[in-house]
């Protein structure tokens, strides 16, 4: 079914509490803190009965009814949210925000030409980022690990202060680190990792990809 979106409208909807998101199929989110869970949508209004906005066991799921086509137009979903654990997104789907969110744990997971931006203070930061997407990371974590980075993806994170950093970077794909004490993992495909501080890396890195301190 192809829908176009008609007029532009705002559209509150009930959620209840939730500490991650789970986001897909082109839908932009925008992330402000605040001590009360919120979300209102801004999109065409013939699009509303087709979005899916659900907190399943603690997770707020958006994302579009399968058998439908998007025309044109955007959904932008403004949440509002007192704590972040978790990101996911796929299918060209954005998340942002400027707050700083801050926990113990940190995970996200990104595939399809997604992105991800925002400021975080963490014990631990873990990533998987696939498919031609991008994150762009601030603030200060004491451990990041980069579970997989490829299909020419992007991790920039030269403003997000680490002690301790795992890469495993493939195909084609680009990081950005800045790590205080250990840098460690594999480069491969033709990859990138450039990295700031004052340690020596321990990277397994292959012929056609490259290792640099800045």
């Amino acid at each position: 079914m192809k829908i176009s979106g008609g007029t532009n409208t705002t559209d509150k909807r009930a959620v209840s509490n939730f500490m991650a998101i789970d986001v897909s199929r082109a839908i932009q989110v925008r992330i402000t803190k605040g001590t009360m869970p919120s979300l209102t949508l801004e999109t065409g209004v013939n699009f509303l009965p087709y979005i899916i906005t659900e907190v399943r066991q603690g997770v707020l799921v958006l994302t579009i009814k399968d058998d439908v086509q998007l025309l044109d137009g955007s959904i932008i979903a403004n949440v509002v949210m007192p704590s972040l654990v978790s990101v996911r997104a796929s299918g060209a789907s954005v998340i942002s925000s400027s707050d700083t969110f801050g926990a113990t744990d940190f995970a996200t997971t990104l595939t399809g030409a997604s992105q991800l931006s925002m400021p975080l203070t963490m014990q631990s930061i873990t990533a998987t980022i696939e498919g031609a997407s991008t994150v762009r990371l601030t603030g200060q974590a004491q451990t990041l690990t980069v579970a997989g980075l490829s299909g020419a993806s992007q991790l920039l994170s030269g403003e997000l202060l680490t002690n301790v950093c795992s890469l495993n970077v493939s195909g084609a794909s680009r990081a950005e680190v800045n790590v205080k004490k250990t840098l460690s993992g594999t480069v491969s495909g033709a990859s990138q990792v450039q990295y700031w501080g004052g340690i020596v890396a321990s990277l397994h890195v292959d012929a056609s990809s490259t290792v640099s301190r800045l």
